[in-house]
C-alpha cells in the first residue's frame, strides 16, 4: 500500500511509549543495491514528533538481501572407488556476489555403511569473481565400494552468516553415485607345500591353487594362472590352477645324479579382461620318497642229485631302489617248495 493512518484516541490521557508500524518485505529476487523508504507522518493532533512538531517523516532504509543460489546442480555425481585423496567429486557454481558471507554445510541424508564426512569433505571455493560449492575425497583408503554404501544422498546447504535461523538459506539436494572398479586379484599360497609321490605317472595332479579377490561382482572376479618361469618342464599349470606333472620322477635318481628333489614353479595369477592387474607367487613342490617293492634277480639255480643235506646251492640276489646296502636291508622268506628239500636263510641263501 501507499499510505495508512495510525489514530491515536484524543479521549485518552495516558501517554502513548510505542505505536508499532509493521512493513511487509518481500525478496524481489533482484540485486539492485539497497533502498530508501519514507514514512511521512501529517495533522497529528494529540501527540507530537520530536521538537513538538506535528508533522514530519521517518526514513527506514531496506537492505537488499543477498542473491545466493546453486545454479548448475546436476543433482547425480559419480566417483570411482579408491580413487585418490582431493579428487574432485561435485563442483556447484554459486550465482550471487556475497557468498563469502555465506557458510556452506553437507547433510547425510541416510548412510547405512559407512558415514558421508568420513569419506568426502566440502569447501566453498572461490574462482575469480565466481564461487562454487566444492565435495572432494577425504580419505581414499575409506572409498571401498565393496565396504560402503553404493549411493551417498547428500544436501548441501548455503545460510547467511549473520542473518537468523532460516534466512537467506538455499540447499542443493544430489546424489554421489560409487563406481566399482576392477581390482588386483590375491594369491593365495598354497600350505604347506605341495608334495607329489615318486613314480607317479606324467599328468598327475599335484595340487590346485586357489585365489580370492577384492571384488564381489562376477565380472570382475574372472581370473587365470599362467605358469612363467621354474621347473616349467616338470610341470604345468592349467587357469583353473591345477598343476599336474609332465613326467614320472624318480626320488632315487634324483639322489644319484646330485639333482634336488624339490622344484619351483612361478605362477601368474591376473585378470582374464585386464592383465595389468596380476600378482606373482613362487611354488615349491616337493618330490616324496615311497617304499617301493624289491624284486629278485636270481631266477634259475641247479643242484646236483644225491647232494648232503646243508649244502649251500645258490645265494640269492635282488634289489631295492631304496637301499644302497641291500643285503643288510632285505629278508627273504620261502614262500612255496613243493619238493621240501630247500630251505631258504632270511639272507637268501638256499
Amino acid at each position: 500500500i501507499d499510505s495508512a493512518e495510525v489514530k491515536i484516541d484524543k479521549n485518552n490521557t495516558e501517554p502513548t511509549l510505542l505505536t508499532e508500524v509493521y512493513l511487509n518485505v518481500t525478496d524481489d529476487n533482484l540485486e539492485e543495491g539497497n533502498e530508501m523508504l519514507r514514512m511521512h507522518i501529517s495533522e497529528l493532533t494529540g501527540a507530537v514528533l520530536p521538537g513538538n512538531k506535528r508533522s514530519g517523516f521517518f526514513t527506514l532504509t531496506l537492505v537488499d538481501a543477498p542473491i545466493i543460489d546453486f545454479v548448475d546442480n546436476k543433482g547425480d555425481y559419480s566417483v570411482e572407488e579408491n580413487s585418490p585423496t582431493e579428487t574432485e567429486v561435485v563442483r556447484i557454481k554459486l550465482r550471487g556476489s556475497d557468498a563469502s558471507k555465506m557458510v556452506l554445510s553437507m547433510v547425510d541424508n541416510g548412510s547405512v555403511k559407512f558415514p558421508l564426512d568420513s569419506l568426502f569433505k566440502y569447501d566453498l571455493v572461490k574462482e575469480g569473481s565466481t564461487y562454487y560449492a566444492v565435495i572432494t575425497v577425504r580419505d581414499s583408503a575409506k572409498l571401498d565400494y565393496e565396504q560402503i554404501d553404493s549411493v551417498y544422498k547428500v544436501t548441501l546447504v548455503l545460510k547467511d552468516k549473520n542473518g537468523a535461523e532460516g534466512s537467506h538459506t538455499v540447499e542443493a539436494p544430489l546424489n554421489i553415485h560409487i563406481i566399482d572398479v576392477n581390482e588386483m586379484p590375491i594369491a593365495i599360497h598354497p600350505t604347506p607345500d605341495p608334495t607329489i609321490n615318486e613314480n607317479m605317472p606324467s599328468g598327475t595332479v599335484v595340487d590346485t591353487l586357489e585365489y580370492d579377490d577384492i571384488d564381489k561382482a562376477l565380472k570382475f572376479r574372472d581370473d587365470v594362472f599362467v605358469a612363467v618361469g621354474g621347473d616349467t618342464t616338470f610341470f604345468s599349470i592349467d587357469p583353473s590352477g591345477v598343476i599336474r606333472t609332465n613326467q614320472v620322477f624318480d626320488y632315487e635318481m634324483k639322489l644319484y645324479d646330485n639333482r634336488d628333489t624339490t622344484y619351483q614353479l612361478i605362477v601368474l595369477l591376473r585378470d582374464r579382461n585386464d592383465a595389468t592387474l596380476s600378482v606373482l607367487d613362487t611354488v615349491v613342490i616337493h618330490i616324496k620318497n615311497v617304499n617301493e617293492i624289491p624284486y629278485i634277480l636270481t631266477d634259475t639255480t641247479s643242484v646236483l642229485e644225491n647232494t648232503k643235506p646243508g649244502t649251500v646251492v645258490d645265494t640269492l640276489k635282488a634289489v631295492d631302489a631304496d637301499f644302497d646296502d641291500v643285503d643288510s636291508l632285505l629278508k627273504f622268506t620261502l614262500v612255496e617248495d613243493p619238493s621240501g628239500c630247500f630251505v631258504v636263510s632270511e639272507k637268501g641263501i638256499i
